[in-house]
């Protein structure tokens, strides 16, 4: 019985001495979580590159509207006329349709790359100063390790752990 007891000491001892530096490390870490994302449309630069890209947008959707009510159009007279019109006139107009929806799915095609292009080029600086303020904030408040919030594995989260809006007050004073 004696020699249990000082086995099951000896255990003890052993993991609470593995425990013991896990411990120490887990109270001296400081974590924050920032949404990224968030953050960065959240700024007063952000949101004008976003009321630019939304115009930009919108003037490449009026172009491209006047082309999809044509298809629309088409497609409408063609199946109205569809038992008028010979075989032979139903295919060349099938084919011309087909036709114009595949030229405008490159247009709209080439009107999103467009966009993305733009939203890099806007968001850019804002991205790499945003990194650069996080740095700042990580080193002035004694973080160990900031998160993006939308991270995968991150289920949870105390609202208190999150900077998102102390990021953005620094990025909108400079």
């Amino acid at each position: 019985m004696g020699i249990r007891l000082l086995g099951i000491g000896i255990v003890l001892s052993m993991v609470t001495s593995l425990l013991t530096p896990a411990t120490t490390l887990a109270a001296e870490l400081k974590i924050a979580f920032v949404d990224q994302r968030q953050a960065i449309i959240s700024t007063v630069r952000g949101r004008e590159a976003e009321r630019t890209l939304n115009e930009l947008a919108a003037k490449r959707q009026g172009e491209l509207a006047p082309k999809q009510e044509e298809i629309r159009s088409l497609g409408a007279e063609l199946e109205s006329q569809r038992y008028v019109l010979t075989s032979d006139a139903i295919e060349e107009r099938r084919l011309e349709l087909v036709k114009k929806q595949r030229d405008l799915e490159r247009e709209m095609q080439a009107a999103q790359e467009e966009l993305q292009i733009e939203e890099r080029k806007m968001l850019s600086p804002l991205v790499k100063q945003f990194g650069e303020t996080l740095q700042e904030i990580g080193k002035d408040k004694e973080f160990s390790l900031i998160l993006d919030r939308s991270s995968p594995g991150i289920l949870y989260l105390e609202d208190a752990l999150d900077i998102t809006e102390l990021v953005v007050d620094r990025l909108n004073e400079e």
